[in-house]
């Protein structure tokens, strides 16, 4: 939200502005450049061709224009380099509190900047964000402390574009030596080869601290309630504690106990789905033992499948499904479920793989988390769920906003979530309940409204006879058009738009509920994952075919019963978590059964709607970040690694230009002479791009708390440790592998993890995005060049207030 300011931009090409003799890389009573012992004479730069117009008040106004560019420039990076590092601060604008983000670009567009230039910077990180979603404080820090540098060497008589040139050859030499540094990643099918090496899972000495250190530094505690922690001890005590009770007879009593087990596991399977899986199928199991005494067969039912899909070795689990089955009537299905208990156990490999693969994904994306580990669960779950990548985020994922939701509750679903209001709630609950059911469905993109009836409102009616004679005709065809639905077995019609009372009535006296404004997206979004084109209109519905009728599993969540790993949300409508303050919401969730059609809903919560806004902005950083990482099958080493790698490189490089001028004859001509002047500038641009990932790191130190000075000291000391190490040795020590001893190898500390600064630091990898860097790192230069290099000059020009003369 940018506020009008009093100023104008105008925008002048040079060749309009400036003479020809302007086009010079230097005037000529401009002293050289003094950035080096070896002075460089002004015959180095050929001179232009003759002009009668004055030249030093031209490039003064071009001096002006660089100076207040980089003052702009460097005053929007302060303002958003608090972004880097492990405490990304909430930010929100004075004139609407309610505004509330950690997005670089979220603060870029809050920010009120009277200098045009800031809209240029803003317009290359909206092109960077949209390319890799991410980067945009790194382009913007890296901007902030390359402009004055690139002022600098301009103000010394170096010519623009030369200048600009320099910077992007030592960006792309810091991209090459990304190249050579970054990791390679294993993960088993289908998110990659098998080749390649993954971060491993933490030691399990590190998981206590990893546990401590996450109400830190997960971002979702920023602003939840902190939840109990789910304990193993406790739901396998409350499990033993059912059976007793199951065996004396206390079927009331063993039912709570075995409910406080399943959620109870259920809390700590969303945390370790692999280690966890085959106690919670058992939990759940043995409820539905409970629920088929106590006669409740669907729920026993849904207790039963979902044990199955949790461990289908475990053989109660199916035997209990086919004692269900039998309950409900359903013998053919029944026999089919006590033969696959009967049967031998199916080989265990192939989801022994599975669970090791999706292992690897979330260790892979722990180290990708950048501090948002609540977010990156929630986009490893959805990356287990679309498979090999690239992942058609936008039309399979779909993110809700869930507000007056504890964040720690976001969860990701199957299938797709729809709010229900009251009305629709009391007509599905009756056949829906709290169970998972299976049913058919039908999509109308319309209004279900009285379009059936061909004209509609525009029909004349003359008489009351007429009348008489459209109402019947309406009711006929209203009746006819439930009835068929009916017939079909649809149970659910979901419609886009709205739908008239009576019409929803008359479906739902035959026993089809009716679910209205679903929006065009969530049509579109269902009708591609189930495969099928929804109905155009209402006159569809009459000639329904057995085709418009889809089968798909549907389950009723109100007030946040559901469980862990399914849950929509606890909705609480005061502070406190209490079941008395809960609101009486209800979610309905439409689950495809074809195995093909996956569609994933991720329920980003939050006690406001900027937190809800921020948790889902989080999420769709960290799967872009995933998805790049699988993409490329390389990611670099995080916590500070590369830049100082690529700050090693850039001194070394200087190093070597500088000894070979040193070595170097007099110039003896004036082409060498400017031979010399390039070779000084290519240096002291690589000089400049070190400094700025310098600053880049020492900011995210001062994030941390460090003092100043304090956090240039750190730097210095872990740079001495790099300089003296090989390419080879750094990719060796920053491998997932490396020694935790006397290797410079990245480490979790407890203030900010940065490289080799904390020597006894538990062992855990923190990556970084390899595209999404280099692109930030080319990015910066591009965006130099649109405000320096560009060929229209921008000039900001205050409107004056007339006075008097």
């Amino acid at each position: 939200m940018r506020s009008s300011s009093n100023s104008s931009t105008v925008l002048i090409r040079r060749d309009e502005m400036m003479t020809d003799e302007a086009t010079q890389s230097r005037p000529r009573d401009m002293p050289p450049p003094r950035l080096s012992a070896r002075a460089v004479p002004s015959s180095s730069h050929p001179p232009g061709p003759p002009s009668a117009s004055p030249l030093p008040p031209l490039l003064s106004a071009t001096a002006l224009h660089a100076s207040v560019t980089a003052s702009a420039i460097a005053a929007i990076a302060r303002s958003v380099c608090t972004l880097l590092g492990p405490q990304r601060t909430l930010k929100c604008t004075a004139s609407e509190p309610a505004a509330l983000s950690s997005d670089a670009l979220a603060l870029l567009d809050w920010l009120t900047v009277e200098h045009p230039a800031g809209l240029v910077l803003l317009e290359a990180c909206e092109t960077l964000h949209a390319a890799h979603g991410g980067g945009v404080t790194t382009l913007v820090c890296l901007v902030g402390a390359l402009a004055p540098a690139v002022r600098e060497l301009c103000a010394h008589g170096f010519a623009t574009h030369a200048v600009l040139r320099a910077v992007r050859r030592a960006a792309q030499l810091c991209c090459a030596r990304l190249d050579e540094c970054a990791l390679p990643v294993l993960l088993a099918a289908p998110w990659g080869e098998q080749n390649v090496h993954a971060a491993p899972p933490p030691h399990e000495e590190d998981v206590a601290h990893e546990e401590e250190a996450a109400h830190e530094e997960d971002v979702a505690w920023f602003f939840t309630e902190e939840a109990p922690a789910a304990s193993a001890e406790e739901a396998l005590s409350l499990k033993e504690r059912g059976n007793a009770l199951l065996r004396r007879g206390a079927l009331a009593e063993a039912r709570a106990c075995y409910d406080g087990a399943v959620e109870a596991y259920e809390a700590l399977h969303a945390q370790h789905a692999a280690s966890h899986a085959h106690s919670l199928a058992v939990s759940l199991s043995n409820r539905a033992l409970l629920l088929c005494k106590m006669g409740r067969a669907e729920a026993a039912l849904a207790d039963a499948v979902r044990a199955v899909r949790l461990d289908a070795t475990y053989r109660k689990a199916h035997h209990r499904e086919g004692a269900a089955l039998e309950l409900l009537g359903r013998h053919a299905e029944a026999a089919a479920a006590f033969r696959r208990a009967a049967a031998p156990p199916p080989p265990a490999a192939a989801a022994e793989a599975a669970a090791e693969a999706e292992a690897a994904l979330g260790a892979l994306g722990a180290a990708l988390s950048h501090g948002a580990e609540a977010e990156m669960r929630l986009a490893v779950r959805c990356g287990a769920l679309l498979g090999a990548p690239p992942w058609r985020v936008a039309r399979r994922v779909h993110v809700q906003r869930l507000v007056g939701a504890a964040a720690e509750r976001s969860a990701v679903l199957l299938g797709w979530v729809h709010a229900l209001p009251r009305p629709e709630r009391s007509a599905l609950g009756a056949w829906l309940g709290e169970e998972e059911r299976r049913a058919r469905v039908a999509l109308l993109d319309a209004d279900l409204d009285g379009s059936l009836l061909g004209d509609g409102a525009e029909e004349v009616v003359d008489g009351a006879a007429a009348l008489r004679a459209r109402v019947r005709r309406r009711e006929e065809l209203t009746q006819r058009m439930a009835s068929g639905l009916s017939a079909l077995g649809v149970r659910l019609l979901l419609v886009r738009g709205g739908a008239e009372p009576s019409l929803a009535a008359s479906c739902a006296a035959r026993g089809v509920g009716v679910v209205c404004a679903l929006g065009p997206r969530a049509m579109a979004a269902l009708a591609d994952a189930l495969g099928a084109a929804p109905l155009c209109d209402c006159r569809a519905l009459l000639s329904a075919a057995p085709a418009d009728a889809l089968a798909v599993r549907v389950r009723l969540y109100v007030g946040g019963v559901a469980p862990a790993e399914e849950a929509v949300a606890y909705a609480y409508g005061g502070e406190a978590p209490n079941a008395a303050d809960s609101v009486e919401d209800a979610y309905l969730c439409v689950r495809p059964e074809l195995p093909s059609s996956v569609l994933t809903t991720v329920l980003a919560c939050g006690r406001t709607e900027p937190l809800a806004r921020e948790t889902e902005r989080r999420f769709l950083a960290c799967l872009a970040r995933l998805q790049a990482a699988l993409q490329a099958r390389r990611v670099l080493p995080g916590a500070g690694v590369c830049e100082l790698l690529c700050v090693c490189c850039l001194e070394a490089a200087a190093e070597e230009r500088r000894e070979a001028e040193a070595a170097a004859e007099p110039a003896a001509s004036s082409l060498h002479q400017q031979h010399e002047t390039m070779a000084l500038l290519r240096r002291e641009a690589m000089l400049a791009f070190a400094g700025a990932l310098r600053a880049l790191v020492a900011q995210v130190l001062q994030n941390a708390g460090d003092r100043p000075a304090d956090a240039e000291k750190k730097v210095e000391r872990a740079l001495e440790r790099w300089r003296s190490v090989t390419p080879y040795e750094a990719v060796e020590w920053c491998g997932p592998f490396a020694p935790k001893g006397d290797s410079p190898a990245f480490r979790d500390g407890q203030a900010c993890p940065l490289l080799g600064l904390d020597g006894l630091a538990p062992h855990t990898p923190i990556y970084d995005d390899l595209g999404a860097k280099k692109a930030a790192f080319m990015a910066s230069v591009d965006a130099l060049q649109l405000l320096f290099g560009s060929d229209l000059l921008i000039v900001n020009q205050s409107r004056q207030h007339p006075t008097s003369r």
